[in-house]
């Protein structure tokens, strides 16, 4: 079993923190609230990164191997998880044939992006890295031309727009798993920038471009989405992979616990997120409305968490609604 990365743990912490946000800020239906669409830019093409950064280990493993621990991780949670939400909400109609899927499209899309790359990986695995890439990454393009030969019910049922739009960010964390891992590279930049100045760099520009955001909202437009979105998700990377040598250790700690349960976080906390909904929340300030919004956060993650604890520590619910392989799980 290969040992877990505790920064990237934490970092998946962050993003699960700023997903369920995210959807605590639509509950209120604050939609084009100006810190919600900051979010909204990068929250899930983070987390798709994270996901591509760890994807150079599948080498070691065969392609069949890959595929069905990718199925057991994602696809079964997707499938039991919301199949029961989706019941419980009355919603079944709205999950298998909405592009969001009650919510759980992340975990069919993320899967998507998987049966994609593995086999290009493979095709490709005695390229040179920058040409990997760029072959790594023509999928996306294609993506567009196959929803269009395809009906817009099937596309959306099998959540392609998705799920081939956070494709590219997936292969952008591979590509910095790449540069992570070729110490070489590693050592020519560390002798053109010091790692202080790679943080401050990273932090001016992720606190400029998220202060633009939030303060003209009208003008983003101005700039193309994509570019934001790459910035916004590589600075806050950097900013928080050089942030874990300093950051106090119990709320390390805390960030890390987050991001070993991400999956059972956002499984769960759907049952939820929608449960307190805030009379007039359009009324209030900005700032009231955050302050109300990082409440009700803390909250549902405590909750959820709280539900989610006997489904981990039983192996057959673990298996079914977070993947977790039972062999495996016995041999811990």
């Amino acid at each position: 079993m290969k040992q877990r990365i505790e920064w990237l743990d934490a970092m998946k912490g962050i993003a699960i923190i700023l997903v369920i946000l995210g959807h605590i800020y639509n509950s209120m239906n604050l939609f084009l609230q100006p810190i919600n669409q900051w979010l909204h830019l990068f929250h899930m093409p983070f987390f798709f990164m994270l996901s591509g950064f760890l994807a150079i280990r599948t080498s070691s493993k065969s392609l069949i191997e890959n595929i069905k621990n990718k199925f057991i991780s994602l696809i079964i949670p997707f499938i039991i998880g919301g199949t029961i939400f989706s019941l419980t909400m009355e919603s079944l109609n709205n999950y298998i044939f909405d592009l969001h899927h009650c919510g759980y499209w992340f975990l069919f899309s993320l899967f998507t992006c998987w049966i994609i790359f593995l086999p290009l990986s493979i095709i490709t695995h005695s390229f040179h890295d920058i040409i990997k890439i760029i072959i790594l990454i023509i999928p996306f393009f294609l993506g567009n031309f196959l929803m269009k030969c395809l009906p817009e019910s099937i596309s959306n049922s099998l959540s392609f727009p998705l799920s081939f739009s956070y494709y590219r960010f997936f292969i952008l964390g591979y590509a910095i798993g790449v540069i992570y891992n070729n110490q070489k590279l590693k050592e020519k930049i560390k002798t053109l920038f010091s790692f202080d100045i790679i943080f401050m760099i990273s932090y001016m520009i992720f606190f400029c471009i998220s202060l633009f955001v939030i303060t003209k909202p009208n003008n983003i437009k101005l700039i193309p989405t994509t570019f934001l979105q790459i910035i916004l998700c590589i600075s806050l990377f950097l900013i928080l992979y050089f942030s874990k040598n300093f950051i106090q250790q119990k709320f390390f700690r805390i960030l890390c616990y987050l991001g070993k349960n991400s999956l059972a976080l956002y499984v769960f906390h759907f049952y939820f997120v929608y449960l307190f909904p805030i009379p007039q929340s359009t009324s209030f300030s900005s700032g009231i409305q955050t302050l109300i919004a990082l409440g009700l956060t803390t909250i549902v993650i405590i909750a959820t968490m709280g539900l989610a604890s006997p489904f981990k520590n039983n192996s057959i619910l673990s298996f079914l609604f977070l993947g977790q392989n039972i062999n495996k799980k016995k041999l811990k």
